[in-house]
């Protein structure tokens, strides 16, 4: 009698379980460097959006008030009247919404991020006027 033929089977079993660690484990490692690194520097991300926003913002022409924008998405505007605290909203890559809380009133405000990242254009909603601000 003749002996039986060597099967294969199983090796290629394992070999495909192994072919498939090696892919989920590859999948894993994409997926956190997209997340991680990628998006943010992309500014793809919600606090890489407030990262780029952050800073001191003014108007020359406006006199001596200025807007300071945390990273945290915090704000504050302040001039030689008055003192108001807000948020940052995020709702596309370039384009924020500014909320403020000045006690008698609340204003929202829509504001666009040059490409530079150096002049934020505000608009009230409804407003055909645009105000310019300066990073400092």
């Amino acid at each position: 009698p003749q002996p039986d033929a060597p099967t294969t089977t199983p090796r290629l079993g394992v070999i495909a379980a192994i072919a498939a660690a090696i892919a989920v484990i590859l999948l894993a490692v994409n997926a956190t460097i997209l997340v991680k690194v990628i998006l943010p520097r992309a500014g793809l991300t919600e606090g890489a959006r407030l990262d780029r926003l952050a800073g001191t913002w003014t108007n020359d022409e406006a006199g001596t008030g200025s807007l300071v924008i945390r990273p945290d998405g915090t704000l504050a505007v302040t001039n030689e009247s008055i003192s108001c605290p807000g948020r940052v909203t995020s709702p596309a890559r370039s384009e924020y919404v500014l909320e403020m809380d000045c006690g008698m009133f609340r204003s929202s405000i829509d504001a666009k991020l040059n490409l530079l990242g150096d002049e934020l254009t505000l608009t009230a909603p409804g407003s055909p006027e645009t105000t310019i601000l300066n990073r400092q």
